[in-house]
């Protein structure tokens, strides 16, 4: 596979996890959150550069971080006041003819389901998860039932045409257009973007319930990594 940028995007404020400090800085057992979601980059050897993306009064927080787990090699840029803002600033240092795109509050992505978003040639692919369960449409009351089928959750990793997605935030930026995700926009200017199974494992940390759950597998799979000691006596 040919070398492929990463931008792993760690600018947000984080605060609705209830933790007081954003959330791409905290503990998921013994490993920062930014940490545990840049890791399974790591092991791939088609990752060129990487690009990390951080709040501009965290730089320093940032590398110093990524320093002290072995990252050092990570460019740290400034962020903007959005999501968006951020990947329009982070796409102009990719020097590759694709990039990926990861969210560091995204722990748990697997090398599997990174080679499986990176080895397409789409403009834009984007892993996805079906939504379960039945929805509703309503405030205080119940107004319409929401049919789920095909409905899915997208979610990072992500994989672009660098040209396209550079063209398409250049567009948007002069023209005023905000759009949640990246996929969004290159849908609004006429780009496919293509689906990817997801891992349910692979959620987007966001609420006090979500950091609570992703403690809990963190917890899990280091037991499981630790050497057992043999009985003795």
């Amino acid at each position: 596979m040919k070398p492929i940028d990463l931008i792993l995007l760690a600018a947000g404020g984080g605060m609705r996890a209830g933790q007081g400090t954003p959330k791409q800085f905290l503990l998921i057992g013994h490993t920062p959150m930014m940490i545990r979601a840049l890791a399974p980059f790591a092991s791939l050897e088609f990752i060129g550069q990487r690009i990390v993306v951080a709040h501009p009064d965290h730089i320093e927080r940032t590398q110093a971080l990524l320093q002290e787990h072995g990252f050092s090699e990570c460019r740290v840029i400034s962020g903007g006041r959005t999501r968006q803002e951020s990947v329009r600033l982070a796409v102009e240092h990719v020097r590759t003819p694709r990039v990926l795109t990861h969210n560091a509050a995204i722990p748990f992505a697997t090398a599997t389901l990174i080679r499986n978003v990176a080895d397409k040639s789409d403009p834009c692919i984007t892993t996805v998860t079906p939504v379960v369960g039945a929805l509703c449409r309503g405030e205080e009351f119940a107004e319409e039932m929401v049919d789920t089928t095909h409905v899915n959750v997208i979610n990072t990793p992500q994989s672009f045409d660098t040209d396209v997605l550079r063209d398409c935030h250049r567009r948007a930026s002069s023209e005023g257009v905000a759009a949640r995700t990246d996929c969004e926009l290159l849908m609004r200017y006429g780009h496919s973007v293509r689906f990817v199974a997801g891992d349910p494992m692979s959620f987007k940390v966001t609420t006090p319930f979500d950091l609570m759950v992703a403690r809990a597998i963190a917890h899990e799979a280091d037991a499981r990594s630790q050497p057992r000691s043999n009985p003795t006596g």
